[in-house]
């Protein structure tokens, strides 16, 4: 049998209008019985499936979402994304991967290739949804398209434009993460990594230093040094640390990139993890598992943040009645990183 079959030829083998196989593909219940099973008995025998420029004419839907992140090759962007396109798959969707290559001017050009192709809508991720200052044409560009078709963002927010979002609770997580090593008798501790002027950073500081004045304990700014998201910056940070006069005997790292780079220079210097120094981080990306010691760290619960993205965006697309404004809690995995604080200051 040809693979070609079209709605027209369903519609002459079955003596009826392609507006009634229409019906009968988009579940419409009137259509007599005999010619619905019909219609049906001929699209199962002929594998009939309608593509997707037809079903878009149909329904007025590409069936397509767009995710712009602002770099793929970092496993917290991907792990969300992998979950959220699994799941958009599932409710047969096809996710448009945009990988700004964290270049607001890239996030911007995306937009417009987003907004031609007429995608039923945007999940954004990292970029200007992180940053407390974007350009105003970005700014106006973003509110335009939320003005037509749904926008949701992923942990992060565009202050004055009222979109969607699904966010992890890095504030809890951050909490929580600091509470285990103040269980542990841990009093002195760094905070390393991030960039002030982002919100995620800028969130875990918050928490950093509303819990350690809630417990009475020394907050010392040396200690707080934000250079940067990767490895590199966290060797950057940790060497910068270690010019310090007094060292902690914790530190909390805004990820678990940066904690790579702080173990790096640790051991350069001779100082072991966790004997010298405990360390917990943040996101718990794959190489979290494989570090020796183990890295405790803190984990988005990635399937539920990805899944329910995409949940309320395509609920968002449908009009359906939804929470738009969704917090996920994290996780807090422990691993070999941390110890008990032996010292007695």
């Amino acid at each position: 049998m040809k693979n070609d079959i079209t709605i027209y030829d369903i519609a002459n083998m079955a003596g009826v209008s392609a507006s009634t196989v229409s019906r009968v593909l988009t579940g419409k219940v009137n259509v007599r019985a005999d010619k619905k099973e019909l219609i049906e008995k001929l699209i199962l025998e002929l594998n009939y499936k309608p593509n997707a420029v037809a079903r878009s004419l149909l329904k007025k839907r590409t069936y397509q979402l767009g995710f712009i992140l602002p770099d793929i090759t970092h496993s917290f962007f991907a792990s969300t994304f992998i979950e959220a396109e699994k799941r958009a798959m599932s409710l047969g969707y096809t996710i448009l991967l945009c990988n700004s290559l964290n270049s607001i001017e890239n996030e911007s050009h995306y937009l417009t290739v987003l907004e031609e192709n007429q995608v039923d809508g945007i999940l954004l991720m990292g970029g200007s949804i992180n940053s407390k200052t974007i350009p105003n044409e970005v700014y106006e560009q973003v509110k335009g398209i939320n003005s037509k078709i749904p926008i949701l963002t992923i942990n992060g927010h565009i202050e004055g434009i009222d979109t969607y979002r699904v966010l992890s609770d890095e504030k809890q997580g951050t909490i929580d993460a600091l509470q285990y090593l103040i269980n542990l008798g841990h009093k002195h501790i760094a905070l390393l990594g991030g960039m002030k002027g982002f919100i995620p950073t800028e969130i875990k500081i918050e928490a950093y230093r509303d819990l350690m004045a809630q417990y009475g304990y020394p907050v010392k700014e040396a200690w707080i040094i934000n250079e940067g998201f990767s490895a590199k910056y966290g060797e950057k940070c940790a060497e910068m640390l270690l010019k310090q006069p007094d060292l902690p005997t914790a530190i909390f790292c805004i990820n678990d990139n940066v904690a790579c780079g702080v173990y790096s220079t640790l051991s350069k210097n001779e100082i072991l993890v966790p004997e010298d120094i405990s360390i917990i981080g943040f996101d718990d990306i794959f190489v979290a598992s494989i570090l020796k010691p183990g890295l405790s760290s803190v984990n988005h619960n990635y399937a539920q943040l990805g899944e329910t993205a995409v949940d309320v965006l395509i609920a968002a697309i449908k009009r359906e009645s939804f929470d738009s404004d969704v917090v996920i809690p994290t996780r807090l995995v422990l691993r070999d990183s941390c110890r008990k604080n032996r010292s007695t200051n």
